[in-house]
């Protein structure tokens, strides 16, 4: 028996779907769209879990004091510092970083403070940089840069020795280092107090006696007690800069440098020459007798 045929998109007739309104009343329970359910039974179920949680953490930390309390000098003699070890110090004695560290008996490896171990080196005048490390198991490693000399301040009572920074390393007395340049016309006291305008002042002096030494022979004397004309001196020259720009204005001087040399290379050993370099885009030449 041959079967209708059926159009494609005809609907075939069918039981229709029982559609039944879902509504909410207050006493049903708030529902999520994955279906989870709060429960306020849920939550007080929970609270004996959570009371016994409390109670052994209570409990072992109960039963872990007395152990610390034994064990704790066992541990504290296991890292205690029994040794200090130095490196890159050669002005700067051991027995100075010691001073300097000042690490009480008992200390561990624990209780010392790299940082502030660090910043008590650094307050001394020889040590630029300092870096403290804690190694395994007794042993505090400490490494020094130290601070270089380069100038002498020259006062009619003592010598000082200074750094690039102007800041002062030590006092030489009436001992000398000739190696180095001279500084003059600048208050000792207020330098090593650390006046801030006197290690500035230094600090242009010895900034300008390393421009000028690269270029002449001999030990160069820096005249800085006039911090706006700074006067440089060497071998029967003077060379007036002013207060900056040294570079700028040596760079002027160098290209009369021949000449004026060439009049002292010539044999006259009476000659004497001041540069004054305090103009712009001028070098003046005065002799001198």
């Amino acid at each position: 028996m041959s079967r209708p045929l059926r159009l494609w998109g005809e609907r075939r007739p069918g039981p229709r779907p029982n559609l039944r309104r879902r509504s909410s009343s207050s006493g049903s329970r708030p529902s999520f769209s994955n279906g989870t359910h709060i429960s306020g039974t849920g939550l007080v179920r929970r609270w004996p879990l959570f009371a016994a949680v409390i109670l052994v953490v209570v409990v072992g930390w109960w039963g872990v004091m007395p152990v610390y309390r034994e064990g704790g000098p066992l541990v504290a003699d296991w890292f205690q510092v029994r040794d200090v070890t130095v490196s890159g110090a050669s002005r700067v004695s051991y027995e100075d970083v010691l001073e300097r560290l000042g690490l009480q008996s008992g200390e561990t490896l624990f209780s010392v403070n790299a940082t502030e171990l660090a910043d008590r080196l650094k307050s001394h005048p020889w040590i630029r940089e300092a870096i403290v490390n804690r190694e395994l198991f007794h042993t505090v490693a400490v490494t020094i840069t130290e601070r270089r000399p380069a100038a002498v301040l020259r006062t009619p009572s003592l010598n000082l020795l200074l750094d690039a920074e102007g800041r002062v390393l030590s006092a030489l007395g009436e001992e000398d280092d000739p190696a180095l340049p001279v500084l003059v016309g600048i208050d000792p006291k207020r330098l090593i107090q650390g006046e801030a305008q006197s290690r500035q002042v230094a600090r242009a002096g010895i900034e300008l006696a390393s421009l000028v030494s690269q270029a002449v022979e001999g030990r160069l004397l820096v005249h800085a007690g006039n911090p706006d004309n700074l006067v440089a001196a060497v071998q029967g020259l003077r060379f007036q800069f002013g207060p900056s720009s040294f570079e700028e204005k040596w760079v002027r001087y160098q290209r009369l440098q021949p000449t004026i040399r060439a009049r002292t290379d010539n044999g006259d050993s009476h000659f004497r020459s001041e540069i004054d370099l305090r103009y712009p885009g001028k070098v003046i030449v005065r002799e001198r007798g």
